[in-house]
C-alpha cells in the first residue's frame, strides 16, 4: 500500500459528498442519528468491496443501463433526502431541531435503524462510489494484484471512511449542541446541498459520463 494511495483515499472520502452531508444533516438533529447514518453508509461501502473483489462491479460499470439506473435511483432518493429534511426544518419549531437525542424533527426516519437504512441507501446508490471501488482502487492495487491485496486496499478505505463518517457525525453533532437556531440554518445547508448534488447526479452526471 503506497503513501499516493493513501492520500488519495483521504482525498476522496474527506471532500464532502452525499453521504458526508446525509451524516452531517442527521447528527444535527441528534447525535444518535448521525452515528447510525454513519454506520448505515460504512455498509454501503462494505457492499461496494463486495461487489469490486467479485468483479460484479466491474459488470455493473461495463453496462450503461445499469449504471444509469443507479445514478438515477440515487439521484432521486438523494434529491427526496434533501427535501425531507428542508420541509421537516422548516416546518417545526426552533426547539426541536436538536433535541439532544429524540430525533423528532423527522418523523419517518425517527429511529436509529431507519437513519441506518437511510445512509446504506445514499451510499449504495451512489456511482461515484462504485466507480472508485471498481476502477480507483484496482489501478492503486495494480494490474496483478491478488484478491488479498485488492481486499486489503478496498478494507482500508472502507475503515478510513468509517472514522470519517464517525468524525463528521461527531462534529455536526457538537454544531447542533450550540443551540435550535444554529441547528436550523447548518440542517437548512445541509438539505439545500442535498438537492443540488441530487440535481447534478440526475441531470449533469459529471463523474459517471466523464
Amino acid at each position: 500500500m503506497t503513501v499516493a494511495f493513501v492520500v488519495a483515499v483521504a482525498l476522496m472520502v474527506m471532500t464532502p459528498g452525499p453521504d458526508s452531508l446525509a451524516i452531517a444533516d442527521a447528527a444535527l438533529r441528534s447525535r444518535t442519528a448521525g452515528i447510525a447514518t454513519a454506520l448505515g453508509a460504512t455498509a454501503g461501502m462494505i457492499v461496494f468491496t463486495v461487489a469490486a473483489c467479485t468483479g460484479l462491479g466491474a459488470l455493473l460499470v461495463a453496462a450503461p443501463v445499469a449504471l444509469d439506473a443507479l445514478r438515477i435511483a440515487g439521484g432521486l432518493f438523494l434529491l427526496l433526502v434533501g427535501l425531507g429534511s428542508l420541509r421537516s426544518v422548516v416546518h417545526v419549531p426552533d426547539d426541536t431541531v436538536h433535541d439532544g437525542g429524540k430525533d423528532t424533527a423527522e418523523h419517518g426516519f425517527s429511529t436509529p435503524a431507519r437513519r441506518f437504512v437511510r445512509g446504506f441507501l445514499i451510499d449504495v446508490t451512489n456511482p461515484k462510489t462504485l466507480v472508485v471501488f471498481v476502477a480507483v482502487v484496482p489501478a492503486f492495487a495494480g494490474p496483478d494484484a491478488d484478491y488479498r491485496t485488492l481486499i486489503g486496499h478496498c478494507l482500508f478505505l472502507v475503515v478510513f471512511a468509517a472514522a470519517w463518517f464517525q468524525a463528521v457525525a461527531l462534529g455536526a453533532a457538537g454544531i447542533g449542541d450550540l443551540g435550535p437556531r444554529t441547528a436550523r440554518w447548518s440542517a437548512l445547508a445541509t438539505g439545500g446541498v442535498m438537492c443540488g448534488f441530487g440535481t447534478a447526479i440526475l441531470v449533469f452526471d459529471p463523474f459517471v459520463r466523464g
